[in-house]
């Protein structure tokens, strides 16, 4: 059983060898130009991908900056309308306090009717306050 397995074996080794052909100069040259030509193209891939990159850096970049510059402009905007929705909180503070402070300094005690005065200012002002920021948000929609 040894030998029939050896014998095999050897057969198997030698048909190998038999088969097996020596590979030529010129194959081993057709290789490399085709590597070098593999190599070439990806060379032009890598160029043409860096190329497309740098133009979409680009563009991120000028839309980078145009967000930029509308946010500002957004930011100014809000700021001009903060100080229209301060000039009404402040104006409508004063109304309804004068309207209604000579009520409360009469049911108050002397010392404490001044302050209940200033606190019916106060609370009016931040009525009026948050009540135009609820309209002006209801607004923004129409609002530039």
């Amino acid at each position: 059983m040894k030998t029939l397995l050896f014998i095999s074996l050897v057969f198997l080794i030698g048909s190998q060898v038999s088969f097996s052909q020596e590979i030529s100069k010129a194959d081993i040259l057709a290789t490399v130009r085709h590597m070098q030509s593999l190599a070439a193209d990806q060379k032009t891939a890598l160029l043409h991908a860096e190329a497309d990159f740098q133009i979409q850096a680009d563009k991120l970049q000028k839309e980078t900056q145009l967000a930029d510059k509308y946010h500002r402009e957004a930011s100014d905007n809000a700021r001009q309308r903060d100080v229209i929705l301060i000039a009404w909180a402040i104006l409508s503070g004063f109304y309804v306090g004068t309207l209604f402070g000579g009520e409360v300094m009469r049911n108050f005690p002397a010392p404490w009717s001044f302050v209940a005065c200033a606190g019916l200012y106060l609370v009016a002002g931040v009525f009026a306050y948050t009540g135009g920021r609820i309209v002006l948000a209801s607004l923004a929609h129409f609002i530039p």
